[in-house]
């Protein structure tokens, strides 16, 4: 595989100079001169051209190499063929008529030196582009990419060469042929500025694959801290929740005011299951309709507030009963508490360490456990409406609860 800043490069310079018009009519004129339309299956004079640089300059070559191959390929291709159209043929013209013994020889000369001038002018504009690409240097960019891994974008692949900032962040389903599906991740790469230039264009599939952030002052001593954060801020765009700003809380964080004010909502929404008409006043049955309620999504468990409620024995008994299949609705605060907000996260609950105070969590689609410690917690529930696992959305904005 090539390297990927040559892959970039190259790459941009063809597009930019296979945006200029000039480049496609004299390639057609030569075209047309030995044969008129081509098909579809065959390859064009600037086609030769511009494949036999790029493969040239990818692999390493210098700019004299990359033109004669693709002198050679031109040659090849479209070099050894007969003009049969002599007006087709531009003028002034290129070749003195009196060094020619018939007007055939002379066409035949002055198609030679048309072809031949056609490769050396577009190869110096191929590098022309090619300088200005490299002509930044190291200066980098970051570029956020919610597909990842890139093994199934054989156009995107080249990125997986660049370096991570931070780490991966669910991102949902891949769709994939005969209706299977696959887990996919976004991550933020620190990309060369010219390489985001040159996947800043609109394509098929790619609105939603890419996005450019902030370019980073390589001479600053804090880039790599800066990155870091900006990253962070880019991925909160498809999961909010991420673990690192946790570990920003503290040794011993205790719940926000957001987190306090919203659990109290939470705790007056949610029935009283012991006043329940068809419960029974016994323990074992209050915790059964506890359970039920809670898969039903009518009954939310909230954390204690203090270390003596009863929230802890609750959670230890659900966390035991609960269906490992069964969708939950986690409200938590997401973000550095500077910034923080409450968000709705969905996916599966799979583990309660009490003594550590920290719920483990699978997002939506299987992904990758998580750790949300109980001082980030506000609520969590069942989601009757949604309870297959691909029904539910990997989070979304936190609402209020209804009172049942």
């Amino acid at each position: 595989m090539p390297p990927p800043v040559a892959s970039v490069t190259v790459g941009a310079a063809l597009d930019a100079v296979g945006r200029e018009a000039a480049v496609h009519e004299q390639a057609r004129v030569l075209e047309r001169a030995v044969g008129g339309d081509r098909r579809w299956t065959e390859v064009g004079v600037w086609d030769c051209v511009r494949l036999s640089w790029a493969h040239a300059r990818e692999q390493g070559r210098c700019a004299v190499q990359a033109q004669e191959l693709a002198r050679r390929a031109v040659f090849e291709r479209w070099g050894r063929q007969q003009v049969v159209d002599v007006s087709a043929l531009p003028s002034p013209a290129l070749t003195p008529v009196g060094s020619c013994s018939s007007p055939a020889e002379w066409a035949q000369q002055e198609y030679r030196q048309l072809w031949a001038a056609f490769v050396e002018r577009w190869c110096e504009r191929l590098e022309e582009e090619f300088a200005s690409q490299t002509a930044g240097g190291e200066e980098e960019q970051l570029l956020m990419v919610a597909d990842w891994p890139l093994t199934h974008r054989g156009d995107l692949a080249y990125l997986s060469q660049f370096r991570q900032i931070v780490p991966a962040v669910p991102a949902g389903l891949r769709e994939e042929e005969y209706g299977r599906h696959r887990k996919r991740h976004a991550v933020v790469l620190a990309v060369p500025r010219y390489a985001v230039a040159h996947e800043d264009r609109p394509r098929w599939g790619q609105a939603t694959v890419l996005t450019a952030g902030d370019v980073l002052d390589t001479t600053a001593p804090e880039t790599a801290q800066a990155a870091e954060s900006a990253a962070r801020v880019m991925l909160r765009t498809v999961y909010p929740y991420l673990p690192e700003d946790v570990a920003a809380d503290g040794k011993r964080p205790q719940a926000s005011a957001q987190v306090r004010a919203a659990r109290a909502d939470q705790r007056a929404a949610r029935p009283d299951i012991a006043d329940t008409h068809w419960a029974q006043q016994r323990e074992r049955d209050a915790r059964q309709q506890r359970r039920n309620a809670f898969g039903e999504g009518i009954w939310a468990w909230v954390p204690d507030d203090t270390a003596t409620g009863p929230a802890a024995a609750q959670l230890q008994d659900l966390a035991g009963h609960h269906y490992s299949w069964a969708v939950v609705r986690l409200v938590a605060e997401a973000g550095p508490r500077s910034d923080a907000t409450l968000v709705s996260l969905y996916g599966l609950l799979t583990g309660w360490d009490a003594r550590r105070r920290t719920l483990t969590f699978s997002p939506q689609h299987d992904h990758r456990p998580i750790q949300v410690p109980v001082h980030r917690i506000v609520a969590m529930t069942g989601d009757r409406e949604r309870r297959g696992r691909r029904e539910a959305p990997m989070w979304e904005p936190y609402t209020p609860p209804r009172r049942w």
